[in-house]
């Protein structure tokens, strides 16, 4: 799991061949790395997020992507998910993704673009 800065891509995986092609590809863009919760239920609470995190060692915690995760489980599929951190999950977070939101495209876009070229 990785992210580029605290505000860059986070990839999910489950399969060790996309594992290895996601730490070479942080490795050589110089890209941080990190511990992703994601959750089977709605956490929107900047304390509960906070709470979670701290339970898990996790830096971010998300929704999103369990299911889409838990479905290509169950079918033996390999899964790679990048995520954008786009909010801290409190007040400033609609504002915070309207603002960024252009920037947060061009480096998700450009990091998946880069990763499946290199794989």
């Amino acid at each position: 799991l990785t992210a580029l800065e605290k505000s860059g891509p986070v990839i999910l995986e489950n399969n060790s061949e996309y594992q290895k092609a996601a730490l070479n590809f942080t490795q050589r863009r110089n890209i941080a790395t990190v511990r992703l919760l994601t959750s089977r239920v709605s956490v929107v609470s900047f304390k509960k997020k906070k709470e979670l995190a701290a339970l898990s060692g996790a830096d971010v915690v998300d929704m999103e992507a369990f299911w889409i995760y838990q479905a290509a489980k169950n079918l033996s599929t390999p899964f790679i998910s990048f995520k954008v951190v786009s909010d801290n999950a409190d007040k400033t977070a609609p504002f915070l993704v309207k603002r960024n939101k252009k920037r947060l495209n061009k480096v998700l876009g450009e990091a998946v673009f880069n990763f499946i070229a290199g794989i």
